[in-house]
């Protein structure tokens, strides 16, 4: 069975330009609306045992966020009989990640270029693993919807293969989005810093 069909790489393509929109579009705002930094400053960031984390231990504290417990948030959505639900977590990133860019770049211009800059590449992979992942739970959401809105139905739609969606979801978790988001952590545990590092 094919993963990445026509149709497969168009979601994903939509999904992730509507992710990077939508960090555009919330850094702007930021921008615009400049909010205090003081107060932004006060806010609680990083769990404390993720701030204290180094090196390989701090790779696996992204992979278990990162890859298993937003893609499994986005799969109990996915299951909710509302469309797009499941893309809860791929918008709140993108806005989340749009917000934090702009008040680096607001608290310190020099090093919150760098910061960004350096935090671009893990940043496109995550969105990208999510993104991906969206792509996948589209069928699977839509199957759900499908069987239910049939019930109601004197004129039954085709019927779309639950069973078919759930081992696309699989295949597409396993060879993509797992893989993507080890990279990532890795790319944010390491590669970061070393760009960090070498802008400076």
């Amino acid at each position: 069975m094919k993963i990445l069909d026509k149709s497969m790489t168009k979601r994903i393509i939509i999904f992730f330009c509507i992710s990077i929109s939508l960090m555009l579009i919330s850094g702007i705002i930021t921008y615009i609306v400049n909010p205090n930094i003081e107060i932004i400053k006060n806010i609680q960031g990083l769990p404390e045992d993720k701030q204290r984390a180094e090196g390989l231990e701090k790779v696996w504290q992204y992979i278990i966020n990162n890859g298993f417990k937003v893609p499994l948030q986005m799969l109990i959505l996915s299951i909710i009989p509302i469309p797009f639900l499941y893309s809860a977590n791929l918008i709140s990133t993108s806005i989340l990640t749009g917000f934090v860019f702009t008040l680096l770049i607001r608290v310190d211009l020099h090093l919150g270029l760098i910061g960004v800059g350096s935090s671009i590449p893990h940043t496109v992979l995550e969105l990208l693993s999510y993104a991906v992942f969206a792509a996948a739970l589209y069928l699977l959401n839509k199957s759900i919807i499908r069987m239910i809105s049939n019930l109601f139905r004197k004129n039954k739609k085709t019927k779309i293969s639950f069973l078919k969606s759930i081992v696309i979801v699989a295949k597409v978790y396993i060879l993509l989005v797992l893989p993507l988001s080890i990279i990532a952590a890795f790319l944010e545990t390491y590669f970061t810093n070393f760009l960090m590092d070498l802008l400076k």
